[in-house]
């Protein structure tokens, strides 16, 4: 391999191994400066091989169907001359990412990168074990924000390895691929992660991470092949694990949402803690779109999106202030009518309702902001990288990448019904980068 090219593979990994980094620092700043310096990157060297692949379309599609319905709603005055810049400062990048990864499939390695972004775990959770033993107590809470500045943030990377750790020592012990002795470092190493995932007090993300094993472990020791040894030392774990919970701001959570949905005679319509429930019900039944709406949607922009959120909340609800712009206040009808009420509630009352109640998420964001023709471009982004999974013939030491890739990918869809996280990098920019560094792994 000539000099030049090892140059431009080593300059290229850094390039993305620059974005991981990024990924824990609370700072969309930070975290577009270093995609659009690898983009930049792109464009001088002209050495990117462009894949042809279905991805590549999805930023040529969307771009015009925003602008669409961006156009269509200023007129009726559901958007202003900002919205469709904001929107597109929010959601483009994640498609742009795609196509890098795609383009330098070549020279990139999951496992290195992986790598890297375990070390930076790790850090992490050094600092979570430091903040925890701090305030003497070990569920912390928001407190605990590591390098990023929010608990929730610091969660989800912990919850990355835990999910990506569990599937690689599941599948790699089922075919024999590795060794008793490391195998049991391996689950030391898993039960140390799930300690600490309980000091930032993340509820969803710990509700969603049982979810996801309980579905593998299911098909893996169940439905696949019955395994009654360790079938047992799952409920072993499980029953530990409860014992951990029981006592624990999470646990508590959990607890109290199953008692709210068991209750009969609850009215879903009225209790803040269905807010969220009750936007989808809204949107379903059509009270909130209809009638043309429905295929362009009310404008992006204008609703629960972050890029809505940063301009239309009153000035002590807005949330993500990441720019000091003199930007002209908008708020759009639909936005008042359906969205501040319950904002204006959580201000008075100073009752916090946690996110599972909290009406934000980028689905509900897709389907009021860009209609159907929205929800079906970003439902086929989806379904294309389960149809690349399904058609993958990965080697027997690279199988289980296959499978995190289907239930990191299955965990991300139930998070964007959950909150608006397709627009935080945090988050989707991680989840891009390990499921296309899968689906198009590098040639040696």
């Amino acid at each position: 391999m000539s000099k030049n090219k090892v140059s431009f593979k080593l300059t290229s990994n850094l390039m993305l191994l620059f974005l991981v980094f990024s990924l824990f620092y609370n700072s969309l700043v930070l975290q577009y400066f270093f995609l659009f310096t690898f983009i930049l990157f792109w464009i001088i060297t002209k050495k990117g091989k462009v894949v042809k692949s279905s991805f590549l379309w999805f930023p040529i599609i969307i771009v015009p169907v925003g602008a669409i319905s961006w156009f269509s709603n200023m007129l009726l005055g559901n958007a202003d001359s900002y919205s469709f810049l904001f929107w597109l400062v929010y959601y483009l990048p994640n498609f742009l990412l795609t196509i890098l990864l795609i383009t330098y499939s070549v020279h990139l390695d999951f496992y290195k990168i992986y790598r890297v972004y375990k070390f930076l775990v790790y850090i992490q959770s050094f600092l979570l074990i430091f903040t925890s033993v701090k305030h003497g107590v070990y569920q912390v809470g928001d407190a605990a924000a590591g390098t990023l500045g929010n608990a929730n943030f610091v969660a989800f990377h912990i919850l990355v390895v835990i999910l990506y750790e569990i599937i690689s020592v599941s599948v790699k012990s089922n075919r024999g691929l590795i060794a008793i002795q490391r195998t049991t470092l391996k689950l030391l190493e898993i039960f140390y992660f799930l300690i600490v995932f309980i000091i930032p007090e993340s509820t969803a993300n710990l509700g969603f991470l049982m979810i996801i094993v309980a579905l593998f472990l299911l098909k893996e020791y169940v439905l696949k092949k019955l395994n009654i040894v360790k079938i047992a030392l799952i409920v072993g774990m499980v029953l530990l694990g409860s014992v951990l919970l029981s006592n624990t701001l999470p646990g508590e959570r959990i607890l109290h949402e199953v008692d709210l949905i068991s209750d009969l005679d609850l009215d879903l319509d009225k209790d803040p803690y269905f807010a969220k429930f009750n936007i989808y019900k809204k949107i379903i039944t059509g009270e909130i779109i209809n009638g043309k709406s429905v295929i362009f949607g009310l404008g992006p922009a204008t609703f629960t999106s972050r890029s809505s959120l940063f301009r239309m909340s009153e000035p002590e609800e807005r949330t993500n202030n990441y720019f000091s712009l003199d930007i002209p206040y908008f708020m759009s009808d639909h936005f008042a009518k359906f969205l501040s009420p319950f904002y204006l509630h959580v201000r008075t009352t100073g009752i916090s309702y946690s996110s599972f109640s909290h009406p934000q998420n980028s689905v509900v964001s897709i389907a009021v902001e860009l209609g159907l023709l929205g929800l079906c471009i970003f439902f086929s982004y989806f379904y294309f990288i389960f149809k690349r999974i399904k058609k993958a013939n990965p080697s027997p030491e690279d199988e289980h990448l296959r499978k995190f890739a289907f239930y990191l990918n299955v965990y991300f869809i139930m998070s964007l019904f959950h909150l608006n996280f397709w627009e935080h990098p945090f988050m989707s920019f991680t989840y891009i980068i390990f499921t296309f560094l899968i689906l198009f792994p590098k040639k040696n």
